[in-house]
């Protein structure tokens, strides 16, 4: 069937703007997304496409954020990312200057061939989980993922757009009910967490059920959809396609676990349990991210536990996923070249507490992997009370509000969940390791903000 590209929205830009040397040519259309899109010309005369944020920068850590996930943006190379070549502004709005869009995306794809062959399935979807693994270990994480971000190119291959970076933390209320596609949308930021590699998997499997069974996962209004993705299971997709076999139940219902820990560790492995589960060709990764260690309470009579096993599955996963979260990490570790933001006009004392938030971005990942390793209660219980003291000194810097705030709780939830493998006790331990959950969570929504 053929694909017709929508109509143009109206537009504020005016033809013949220059952003960054490009041209201003002519509108298309944004979908409803907190952006607009321009037909645009390149200073050789080639096709652009100018894309400016419907909002005007909130304030200076607004924009140096803009700044810094536009860079990291620019930065990813990958065949199924569409190419960023300028990250600018105009008359306060952020901006970007992309390659030219393609005139569709895998949602007209879907509403008008879906359901797809289980091999084409996993042939669009393979590039796009290698290209998220990719930009997770840069710290980048698609935080609007659904059919209309995966523009297509021809009728065999798709690709991702600007990751939702002219969204601003700032849209609040209107960015999740007003523009948010919610058939996709991840538990965790349901919920008003920030969005983390896991959340990707479980849109890109939300989005794999659409594709082969031509219905999303969950149906109806805005509240419904919201109350579903936090509470319910998905269907079986072999009540919806006997045909694709009841191997892809477990699948689906792994990628769309309530508890990001639980789904699979990479975009990628979810694709490829895609591919196994469908009986189609296993797709190859291009660079496979490092596995996480898994982290569990042990005590002295515990046996040596194999790579990959944990007794107390719950506590092992949800603090794994948490200390490892590469999102959270790539946030501190990019704030932490300038924790008080870009403002020269700062006080003195910026040294000190920048001191602080660089040995917490310095230190982290170390200290995060000897966590995991430890083998015993005291080496465990040793690498939390570290790790809660390194969160404990950048907390007293006082400075950024919401982020020494945040990392205060971190360092409790740490300090408690130290106590908690000392004594050997596993429901305080998994009660702790809730609130890491919840500690780093803030941290990275804090350290996104600036």
């Amino acid at each position: 069937m053929r694909l017709i590209a929508r109509r143009a929205e109206s537009s504020w830009l005016q033809s013949g703007t220059v952003l960054d040397g490009h041209e201003v040519v002519r509108p298309v259309h944004g979908r409803g997304v907190p952006e607009l899109r321009y037909v645009a010309r390149s200073p050789d005369g080639s096709a652009a496409t100018v894309i400016v944020g419907r909002r005007t920068f909130g304030d200076r850590r607004d924009r140096s954020r803009f700044r810094r996930l536009g860079e990291a943006r620019a930065a990813l190379d990958h065949p199924a990312a569409i190419r960023v070549r300028a990250v600018t502004e105009h008359a306060h709005h952020p901006a970007l200057v992309t390659d030219p869009y393609p005139d569709c995306t895998l949602a007209d794809l879907l509403e008008h061939d879906a359901p797809l062959p289980a091999e084409q399935v996993v042939a669009l979807l393979a590039p796009v989980g290698d290209a998220l693994d990719r930009a997770h270990a840069a710290g980048l994480v698609h935080s609007t993922l659904s059919a209309h971000s995966l523009l297509l190119a021809g009728r065999e291959r798709l690709m991702l757009d600007t990751f939702g970076l002219l969204a601003s933390e700032h849209d609040g209320e209107w960015n999740l009910l007003g523009a948010r596609d919610l058939r996709y949308i991840s538990p965790e930021q349901v919920r008003g967490l920030p969005a983390g590699p896991a959340s990707n998997v479980y849109s890109l499997t939300a989005l794999a059920v659409h594709a082969l069974t031509g219905e999303p996962p969950f149906t109806g209004d805005q509240p419904a959809m919201m109350y579903a993705h936090l509470v319910n299971d998905p269907e079986a997709v072999s009540s919806r396609r006997p045909d694709l076999g009841r191997r892809l139940d477990a699948v689906v219902s792994a990628g769309m676990a309530k508890e990001p820990a639980a789904r699979p560790r990479s975009a990628m492995e979810l694709v490829q349990m895609l591919a196994d589960a469908l009986g189609v060709k296993r797709p190859e990764a291009s660079s496979r991210p490092a596995p996480v260690a898994p982290l569990r309470l042990v005590t002295e009579a515990d046996p040596p536990v194999a790579p990959g096993r944990a007794r107390r599955r719950g506590a092992t996963l949800l603090v794994a996923a948490v200390v490892a979260g590469s999102v959270a990490a790539g946030a501190i570790a990019a704030m932490a070249v300038a924790p008080f933001g870009d403002d020269a006009s700062r006080p003195a004392s910026r040294p000190a507490g920048a001191g602080a938030w660089n040995g917490l971005a310095g230190k982290r990942a170390e200290l995060r992997d000897r966590l995991a390793a430890a083998d015993t209660p005291k080496a465990q219980a040793e690498a939390a009370t570290t790790l809660g003291d390194l969160y404990g000194r950048a907390a007293r810097t006082g400075q950024p509000t919401a982020l020494a705030a945040a990392a205060r709780e971190a360092s409790g939830a740490y300090e408690r969940l130290a106590s908690a493998a000392a004594l050997n006790d596993d429901a305080g331990y998994l009660d702790a390791a809730r609130a890491v959950e919840r500690a780093e969570g803030r941290l990275s929504l804090a350290a996104s903000r600036h």
